[in-house]
């Protein structure tokens, strides 16, 4: 326990040196390009314009961008990132075994990567609210609040669930085959009000973990009010996964270098 504690603190004061090994990848990623990072975040707005057309092709709504959809679909994109980060944030840091750096560096490295996009997601969710009218000192306030706690259940997630995808790479195809089954699953191009089994998909957003956050920012962009339901079971997941990821982290520890 003493360990895992002192590994975290310890990985924690070098924030600067994974921070910027996580902006160097991103800045890596877009090289050579003009707009740069802001590519990672047009991709997520042209899909989220594809799905607003989906949506009015089975809907029978507007064509154009679907505020809806767009805001759906940048917390989906935010959160599944975290999710594919994690499936193999130890793979790609297998260059930092033998630096002599904590263990959990090659845990924050890869989220940090992925806090910064989230980053650039809520600067379009801002710009988002002045279109619907809600932008304001609050919103600004509830967006950054509600970005860090997407954020620290990335985190979980991280450490709950890299450990596992290092030692069974199995895991990481289920994570794949997962992250597709839950872009369709969640309430991204379709609302429950349009589904006819009403029930059947009630159920699945009740057992879906992205729909909480995508329900709270939709509420918080369109109206300018949180939800406080689905905050509460939003924040009660986070710190599940906290938890797990802690205990995953407290177990696989010592056996990362190895497993590697």
């Amino acid at each position: 326990m003493k360990e895992t504690i002192k590994d975290l603190l310890a990985g924690l004061k070098l924030w600067r040196v994974w921070s910027r090994l996580a902006n160097r990848e991103i800045q890596l990623s877009v090289k050579r390009t003009v707009l740069g990072p802001l590519w990672l975040i047009i991709h997520r707005i042209f899909f989220a314009i594809a799905f607003s057309y989906l949506g009015a092709i089975l809907w029978g709504t507007k064509a154009g961008l679907n505020i809806d959809i767009l805001i759906g679909f940048m917390v989906f994109s935010t959160m599944i990132g975290y999710l594919q980060s994690a499936n193999t944030a130890l793979i790609s840091t297998v260059n930092f075994t033998d630096s002599g750096l904590p263990v959990s560096v090659r845990f924050l490295k890869p989220w940090a990567k992925e806090f910064q996009l989230s980053v650039l997601s809520g600067g379009v969710l801002l710009i988002t609210s002045i279109a619907t009218g809600t932008f304001g000192l609050t919103t600004i306030l509830l967006l950054i609040a509600l970005t860090i706690l997407m954020s620290l259940w990335g985190l979980g997630l991280m450490f709950a669930i890299s450990p596992a995808a290092l030692r069974f790479r199995d895991v990481a195809q289920i994570v794949t085959f997962a992250s597709t089954i839950l872009m369709f699953f969640s309430p991204i191009f379709w609302k429950i009000e349009d589904i006819k089994n009403k029930e059947l998909a009630q159920n699945l957003l009740t057992f879906n973990p992205v729909a909480d956050f995508i329900f709270v920012f939709r509420d918080l962009i369109n109206l300018g009010t949180l939800n406080t339901d689905f905050l509460v079971r939003g924040s009660i997941q986070t710190l599940v996964i906290l938890l797990l990821g802690y205990i995953s982290f407290a177990i696989a520890r010592r056996r990362i270098p190895y497993w590697t």
